[in-house]
């Protein structure tokens, strides 16, 4: 929402936002790979602006958005209808990296480091182990398995957020 406006915070909104950081953390780690840059690099603000133009480049709508009185919805919409086009990336290597730093100058402005935020809520291994087992159960329609399991996700201190094609586990 612009920040002159109330926000209506709901549980749907919430899942929204994280379905959106999701994607972008895939566009950006596409991204990345795409143009052989360090995954630190696309963070780093000196490297954004050694590479990022000045006008944005190719996420220059974007980039107009936000210094049009901050209007973060318009730059977030054009930033996803950028990412979704076929030609997301430019033909050059050049013209690829300053592209990637024009995303990475986006998300710098927005305060988003999407796979710091993803670090922080990664499970270990035993965690991810319960909450698979606890997945296959669900398939499998043992929903008392599944109860079960899912309370041990808990005494383990997380909880799992199902979706249609998974789960997600946030820490408690």
């Amino acid at each position: 929402a612009h920040y002159r406006q109330q926000l209506n915070f709901t549980p749907d909104s919430l899942h929204a936002a994280e379905s959106a950081l999701r994607r972008l953390r895939g566009k950006a780690d596409a991204l990345i790979e795409a143009a052989g840059i360090d995954r630190d690099a696309f963070y780093d603000p000196e490297a954004i602006r050694a590479h990022a133009p000045e006008n944005g480049g190719g996420f220059r709508a974007a980039w107009d958005s936000l210094r049009d009185d901050l209007n973060t919805s318009a730059a977030l919409g054009e930033t996803f209808r950028l990412l979704g086009s076929r030609e997301t990336l430019p033909a050059g290597a050049a013209e690829t990296k300053e592209h990637v730093f024009g995303f990475a100058r986006i998300l710098y402005a927005l305060g988003l480091d999407l796979h710091r935020q993803e670090e922080k809520t990664a499970a270990p291994d035993d965690v991810r182990h319960l909450a698979d087992e606890r997945w296959a159960a669900k398939q499998a329609r043992d929903f008392a398995r599944a109860d079960t399991l899912r309370d041990r996700l808990k005494e383990a201190g997380w909880n799992v957020r199902d979706r249609k094609d998974g789960y997600d586990l946030e820490a408690l």
